[in-house]
């Protein structure tokens, strides 16, 4: 019966030694989210022709049919009281201006970027947007 105890003495013992060890885990963070005076240039290219394909991982994209539109945007990070319509979006913690004329509100909060709005409403306006990732040699 002794020896049974001091077993599980000896496992708690053990156990709360390597409590704080087990408690570690990574602790993500968007590190690459952008920020007030960073800005962001787009390209864009008429889709017409390119086919969505099949849903599902492991897909293979085809961008052989994309041609080029020359249509560019510069989009540039500011602090949302920057901007005309700060006080609709008051919960906003970062705002893009693109070419001067459209402003999108965000959160950024543990990790996550959400885009609140757009202001001036554009509804007039229909856009398809394939967006591809940025890869830098």
């Amino acid at each position: 019966m002794k020896i049974f105890t001091l077993y599980r003495l000896y496992i708690a013992y053990i156990g709360l030694l390597l409590l704080p060890i087990l408690q570690l885990r990574a602790q993500p963070t968007n590190s690459t989210a952008p920020k007030p005076g960073d800005v962001s240039t787009g390209e864009y290219a008429f889709i017409a022709a390119v086919l969505p394909g099949s849903m599902g991982a492991n897909q293979i994209w085809d961008y052989q049919n994309l041609v080029d539109s020359a249509a560019e945007s510069l989009t540039k990070f500011i602090s949302p009281t920057a901007t005309p319509y700060y006080s609709d979006f008051p919960t906003a913690s970062l705002a893009a201006n693109t070419d001067d004329t459209l402003y999108s509100y965000y959160t950024i909060s543990g990790g996550i970027c959400c885009c609140l709005a757009a202001s001036p409403p554009r509804s007039a306006l229909s856009m398809h947007i394939l967006i591809l990732p940025h890869i830098t040699p």
